[in-house]
């Protein structure tokens, strides 16, 4: 140590390059700029929704207090929320039930915008976005900023909804989605907005109203929603499921059926076109 200090109080050499720390730590990770961010809007309504998952407030559930997660979509150029509900955990089974729902409510988007979390890249979401014609886009990873007007929203639940739980606070999941689905519709979808021009998010939606694609059977969202497992069938005629055996009642004559079970259906594919019990089957089952 004593012969760096002598090192480091020395004037420099001609010829020779000082090199401090600073410039070290520099050089081993480069430190990209900020991307140039432009604010933009689409024109027209379900052009673009945006997704995302929000933490919630602490309510009773089974008599404990426990963390809520709101789930929400937002269109992109009304403003206005699908379809947006807390739940008591952030997996999968929520965020169908919230695209479900604005679906079936608001019509088709031609693109849904989310993050990277897992449930917005789970298989069931990408297939069913296929299925329906919807292009499912994520974020770069770590960028919350390109999904402003989701993260805007509840910036606005937490201003304007959640002072109101404060005052008069709620006692269980199911009357916290009361109040806020009144709050939402009474509230923040029939106030002007400010970068509507002074317009409300309902207004906006109703005046492109005969431009939106709704669903002709909305029964169609149960198949699409549910979850993709191949299993193979044994000689018995049996598959394993969630550690249990399931009984098959399928005919191996005619393997192309749908067979329904509970809460299981099952197509059986042919597998190098033979009729042998290996046949591999495409079981589809609720998550």
């Amino acid at each position: 140590m004593r012969g760096i200090a002598n090192l480091r109080s020395q004037p420099p050499h001609r010829g020779i390059l000082r090199i401090s720390p600073t410039n070290i730590l520099l050089t081993r990770k480069e430190i990209l700029p900020m991307p140039e961010r432009k604010r933009f809007a689409h024109d027209q309504v379900n052009a673009l929704w945006q997704g995302d998952l929000s933490y919630g407030p602490y309510v009773p559930i089974n008599g404990k207090k426990k963390r809520t997660f709101l789930i929400a979509y937002i269109d992109d150029c009304s403003r206005i929320v699908p379809y947006a509900q807390f739940f008591s955990s952030e997996k999968f089974d929520g965020l169908r039930v919230v695209t479900k729902e604005a679906l079936i409510r608001y019509g088709k988007p031609k693109m849904i915008y989310s993050d990277n979390g897992k449930i917005y890249r789970s298989e069931t979401l990408q297939y069913a976005c296929a299925q329906l014609g919807i292009t499912l886009v994520h974020t770069q990873p770590y960028d919350p900023q390109s999904k402003g007007k989701i993260e805007r929203f509840f910036k606005t639940v937490q201003t304007r909804f959640y002072p109101l739980l404060d005052m008069n606070p709620v006692h269980s999941l199911e009357e916290l989605n009361e109040r806020f689905w009144r709050w939402l519709e009474e509230d923040y979808h029939r106030n002007p907005h400010a970068s509507l021009n002074g317009k409300t998010p309902h207004e906006i939606f109703l005046s492109q109203n005969h431009t939106v694609q709704f669903l002709e059977d909305p029964t169609v969202l149960d198949s699409m929603f549910l979850k993709r497992e191949f299993r193979k069938v044994k000689a018995d005629g049996t598959i394993s499921l969630n550690n249990c055996t399931k009984c098959l009642l399928v005919s191996l004559a005619n393997p192309s059926i749908f067979v329904t079970m509970t809460m299981v259906y099952m197509y059986m594919k042919m597998a190098r076109k033979s009729l042998k019990p290996n046949l591999y089957a495409c079981m589809i089952t609720p998550m």
